[in-house]
C-alpha cells in the first residue's frame, strides 16, 4: 500500500510539474508572437516612413503638375533625372509617376502607357491590369498601403505591396497622377512564415 500510495503522489507530481511547464511554453510563446509581431510592424513603419519621404519629395515638385499638364518647360528627361537622385533601398522594387492625363507610367529610366508596362516590365500575376488600374492609378489616395500582388520581374516572381499617393497632394478633386512604389515584401514573408 505504501508503494502504491508513493507511485500515486509521484504521478500527481509529474501531472502538476507538467501542467507548469506547459503554461509556462505557452507564455513564452505567446511572447515570441509579440515580438515576431513588433518586428514585424518595425519592418513595416521603417519602410512606410521612406516611403512618405519619397514620395513627399517627389510630389512636392511643383515641376510634376506642369508635366502632367502638357507643358514643355518641365520635361520627361528631368522627371527621370528627379526620380534618379533619389535613393531606392533594395526592399523598393520599383518608384514610378502615373500620369492619369495620358496613362503614362514614369520610372527613373523609362516612360510608357501603363497597360504597356504592366505587360512588360512588371507582369501583374494575380490581379488583371484593369483592376489593378482601377484600384490604384484612379481618385485619390492619401498614403494608401494596398494587398500584396503577385509580380513577375526580369523572369522571377515576386510578391510586392503597393505604396500610392496622388498628387497634387492637397487636391482631392483634380488628381493628376499617382505617386507608386512596390515594396518587395519577402523579408516581411519570411518574419510571417
Amino acid at each position: 500500500l505504501s508503494y502504491v500510495l508513493i507511485l500515486g503522489i509521484t504521478i500527481s507530481s509529474l501531472f502538476v510539474y507538467y501542467a507548469q511547464i506547459s503554461k509556462q511554453v505557452e507564455q513564452e510563446n505567446q511572447q515570441a508572437k509579440l515580438t515576431l509581431l513588433n518586428q514585424l510592424a518595425d519592418n513595416i513603419d521603417n519602410k512606410a516612413s521612406y516611403a512618405d519621404q519619397m514620395v513627399y519629395s517627389v510630389a512636392m515638385n511643383s515641376q510634376l503638375s506642369l508635366l502632367a499638364n502638357g507643358y514643355a518647360s518641365y520635361t520627361y528627361n528631368d522627371l527621370f533625372a528627379d526620380l534618379k537622385s533619389t535613393y531606392q533601398p533594395s526592399y523598393l522594387l520599383t518608384f514610378f509617376v502615373y500620369m492619369q492625363s495620358n496613362h503614362q507610367i514614369v520610372t527613373s529610366t523609362t516612360h510608357m502607357r501603363a497597360k504597356e508596362f504592366f505587360q512588360y516590365m512588371y507582369r501583374l500575376d494575380d490581379i488583371s491590369y484593369e483592376k489593378f488600374a482601377d484600384t490604384y492609378l484612379s481618385g485619390y489616395r492619401h498614403r494608401q498601403f494596398g494587398s500584396t500582388i503577385k509580380l513577375t520581374y526580369n523572369g522571377k516572381s515576386v510578391v510586392a505591396m503597393p505604396y500610392v499617393q496622388s498628387f497634387p497632394i492637397n487636391s482631392i478633386l483634380e488628381t493628376q497622377g499617382q505617386l507608386v512604389i512596390l515594396l518587395d515584401t519577402s523579408d516581411i514573408m519570411e518574419l510571417i512564415g
